[in-house]
């Protein structure tokens, strides 16, 4: 090989070792970026398609009238709060067709200073209040956070996980947890953020 062919060829080795190491940088900048990402914001464990299927199908079941047993508990305490529910234990009777829910129990776990959400006779509620414990409402809050990524709240991240019945596509578990600040101050946001839902049972009464 002449002295010109072999010089080339070193070359070439150059700028193709340039070009490797260009490549490398490239995706370790991307790498680091997207691990920036995922440390900047909270997370979900759904996407919207899982949501989507989800909902088909609860819409394929035909179910109009159901009685749901579920839990709502809130770390950063219940009551009326900034979510409009109060924590325990709800048996509702949700008639779909006639846009009517009345809440037929409760556990009464709370406070009693919060039990006016019951009748004081036949202790039970109908009203707009339990709309959110109702499977409608459970997938319009999952739509709701869907549509506000990337999940924080004034600064304080939310990580959620949710989950849906595999049969029938009910949302059977919400889950938020607020995290606490990276540099590790102080704060209870993560804590006033903080919720589950949970649905312990769903029984139908009427079919289209």
């Amino acid at each position: 090989m002449g002295v010109a062919t072999l010089g080339k060829a070193r070359a070439w080795v150059w700028i193709g070792s340039v070009g490797l190491a260009v490549a490398m940088a490239s995706v370790v900048a991307v790498l680091l970026l997207l691990n920036t990402h995922a440390v900047s914001t909270g997370s979900i464990n759904i996407s919207p398609r899982d949501y989507k299927q989800a909902q088909a199908r609860w819409a394929a079941q035909h179910i109009v009238v159901y009685e749901i047993d579920v839990r709502y508990s809130a770390a950063g305490g219940c009551g009326l709060g900034s979510d409009g529910m109060m924590c325990g234990t709800w048996t509702l009777h949700v008639d779909s067709d006639a846009n009517t829910v009345v809440a037929l129990a409760h556990d009464y776990g709370v406070a009693n200073s919060e039990m006016h959400f019951l009748d004081a006779t036949t202790r039970v509620v109908a009203g707009k209040e339990m709309d959110r414990l109702t499977v409608d409402g459970l997938f319009a809050r999952i739509q709701t956070i869907l549509d506000e990524g990337p999940f924080d709240v004034r600064g304080t991240l939310i990580d959620y996980d949710i989950w849906f019945d595999a049969d029938t596509g009910y949302p059977t578990q919400i889950v938020a947890a607020g995290r606490q600040a990276s540099d590790g101050s102080w704060s209870d946001m993560p804590a006033h953020l903080s919720s589950e839902v949970v649905v312990q049972q769903l029984r139908v009464i009427t079919k289209r």
